[in-house]
């Protein structure tokens, strides 16, 4: 009996052994972390700041300085004399004193007391830490931590559209975090002046003006920083004009352009360093759009058909929240606006033999509103004014081609028939275009149209941008003669006194001799 009781009394001491090992064990190395709401771009570190014991509640205990940590009493005397957290720091001499001070700071983690620490400690980081995240199953995951509180933070290189994250502090036991990495977007679309009803892409005539909207949003992290650049890059192409002093930068309801530097040009820079100084006057917060409109005249060389004539705009921003990114700046994906325009080709025609006929004279005129205008031209739509301004198109080889047109309704009125043919009536043309959906980067011209008199459509040449019509001109009507003989006669009779006449003149000549 008592030999079988040493027995179970030596395996209950090798379990409580063995427990014992296991807890030695799993005290170190046990830990993890887990992020939640970033990309698989990014990539997180973690650094020590404070080793202990983690209790049941997340507490910390037995606290000392980490393996992350370095000069420590460097790092005590800037919590010292830093003028956010001084009061809190006054008395602090080692790691459990920082901590205790840390923990009467209380407000969460969002407190920008605790922001400020952050920052503080983010000076201090020995330069590499062993703890990387790898990525899987939509989450980053920090393995092999030491019982601690640590410090997190984003160590991978922001791509396009993208942001760091905001430093983090985490106690190991605390082994989910939902973070948020965001950024600004920015798009632009485009609207022919005054109609107020802006796409990602319209039709536009040569020689008219068009309005272009620039939108920039926020991070839903923009409280999280200290100061914001906000700088919009705007390229217009080669047949798009700026119009001087017609640029308008809102912010919310209230007009903020004279805080923006704007240098125009080819490209328009649109710039302020620091839009959270802009805060308190302008309530600005995470909602807030930056929203930038400006004219631009649609030119001569503007490009006519399917290529379009494309205006770029892109926003380079802050990308990192944490102090000692201040100045690291990122940029979006491009958004973009075009303006198509159409090349409209008359052809003028004999009804009989489809001979063409040179000479032939039209205007063109549209309505505006409720008002005929007829259309100036030189190489596309100068202005629209009265009958007496408009440019008379003449046909050369039986061709007019009217370039810089939209999808819009027009009139033709021929100024001047050629002799023998009857005049016709005024003809009304139709262009019609199918663009592709909105919000894509380019908004494509999927077909183009054209009909006359509420005819049927006839598509045109989307490459080109070319519509054609033809019009048949009717050869004036050769009507029978009737009664020719009462001519003959009267030709014969006046033929008759021109002899008579010159004999009576040759005799009295003759008389005089």
């Amino acid at each position: 009996m008592k030999k079988i009781f040493n027995k179970v009394k030596i395996f209950i001491l090798a379990i409580i052994s063995f427990c014992t090992l296991i807890s030695m064990v799993n005290a170190t190395n046990e830990y993890k972390i887990e992020i939640a709401g970033s990309s698989s771009t990014h990539k997180y570190g973690a650094w020590q700041i404070f080793k202990g014991s983690v209790g049941p509640d997340g507490s910390l205990s037995n606290i000392e300085w980490g393996s992350g940590i370095d000069n420590t009493s460097d790092l005590i005397n800037d919590l010292k004399q830093d003028s956010i957290l001084n009061t809190y720091f006054t008395d602090v001499t080692d790691a459990y004193d920082v901590a205790r001070a840390l923990s009467e700071i209380g407000s969460g983690d969002d407190s920008k007391e605790a922001k400020q620490f952050a920052e503080i400690v983010s000076k201090y980081l020995k330069s590499n830490t062993s703890n990387e995240s790898t990525f899987s199953n939509n989450k980053h995951t920090i393995s092999n931590l030491d019982a601690g509180y640590y410090f997190i933070k984003d160590v991978s290189q922001v791509g396009i559209g993208e942001a760091s994250t905001r430093y983090i502090l985490k106690v190991t036991n605390d082994t989910s975090i939902n973070v948020k990495a965001d950024a600004p977007t920015v798009s632009k679309q485009v609207s022919n002046k005054g109609a107020n009803n802006y796409h990602d892409a319209i039709s536009a005539e040569i020689g008219s003006i068009v309005t272009f909207k620039i939108t920039g949003t926020l991070p839903s992290t923009y409280a999280d920083y200290k100061t914001y650049y906000y700088h919009f890059i705007d390229t217009l192409p080669k047949g798009l004009k700026y119009q001087e002093n017609t640029l308008k930068v809102t912010i919310g309801e209230q007009d903020a352009t004279s805080y923006f530097t704007i240098n125009n040009g080819n490209t328009l820079d649109i710039t302020i360093n620091d839009l959270v100084s802009l805060n308190a006057s302008l309530s600005i917060n995470d909602k807030t759009e930056i929203v930038v409109t400006y004219d631009a005249r649609v030119e001569k060389d503007a490009v006519i058909g399917s290529q379009g004539n494309t205006n770029i705009v892109q926003l380079e921003y802050s990308s990192n929240p944490n102090n000692a990114g201040s100045s690291e700046h990122q940029k979006t994906v491009q958004d973009a606006a075009t303006v198509y325009a159409y090349q409209l080709e008359i052809i003028k025609v004999n009804s009989k033999n489809n001979n063409p006929l040179s000479g032939v004279k039209f205007k063109l005129y549209k309505y505006i509103g409720e008002e005929k205008k007829y259309a100036q031209i030189n190489n596309g739509i100068i202005s629209w004014g009265d009958i007496d301004t408009a440019t008379e198109l003449i046909t050369e080889d039986g061709k007019i081609t009217i370039n810089g047109l939209m999808a819009d309704t027009y009139y033709l009125t021929e100024t001047y028939s050629l002799p023998g043919y009857d005049s016709i009536t005024d003809v009304k043309v139709v262009i019609e275009e199918k663009l592709s959906e909105d919000n894509a980067l380019v908004q494509e011209l999927k077909q183009l149209t054209i009909s006359v008199d509420n005819g049927e459509k006839t598509n045109g040449d989307t490459t080109s941008g070319k519509v054609s019509l033809t019009i048949q001109n009717v050869p004036g009507i050769l009507l029978p003669s009737t009664g020719g003989i009462g001519v003959i006669i009267i030709y014969a009779i006046g033929i008759c006194l021109l002899i008579l006449s010159i004999a009576l003149l040759l005799r009295k000549k003759y008389e005089k001799k």
